[in-house]
């Protein structure tokens, strides 16, 4: 037998795996449960985008992200680590995001910076582009 999936590890996979979900059915179901795979771009409560970086093991719904960028203002922020909570007072994740859909061709390069917690160069091949609100 092989070791077990955590839930992260589990939901990271079932995403990779194209062809076999319909993605916007497991993007709902990801958001009912609470549960976030490492590398995901999410939408925080306080209008920022975030990238997950690990999950919680004794709490899947509570993983660490870094958030980057603010969405209200289009304009990076210096990244910054936060726990994801599941009170109201709180930040929380609303919405599953895509990084390309925000930053196109640049996204990897905006990740690659936020990654090493640099803030993202602003130059006008790196203007974010308005995504449709999820």
């Amino acid at each position: 037998y092989k070791r077990t999936w955590t839930p992260s590890e589990a939901l990271t996979r079932m995403r990779e795996w194209r062809g076999h979900f319909d993605p916007q059915m497991l993007d709902a179901f990801m958001r009912c449960v609470g549960i976030f795979p490492v590398g995901m771009v999410v939408r925080l409560r306080s209008n920022r985008l975030a990238i997950v970086l690990n999950e919680n093991r004794t709490d899947p719904t509570r993983p660490m992200v870094r958030a980057f960028f603010r969405i209200d203002e289009h304009a990076f922020v210096p990244p910054a680590d936060l726990r994801i909570s599941t009170s109201l007072k709180d930040d929380a994740v609303v919405a599953i995001e895509e990084g390309e859909s925000w930053f196109g061709c640049e996204w990897e390069r905006v990740r690659e910076a936020v990654m090493e917690r640099r803030c993202p160069e602003t130059h006008a091949a790196a203007t974010p582009r308005v995504a449709a609100a999820s």
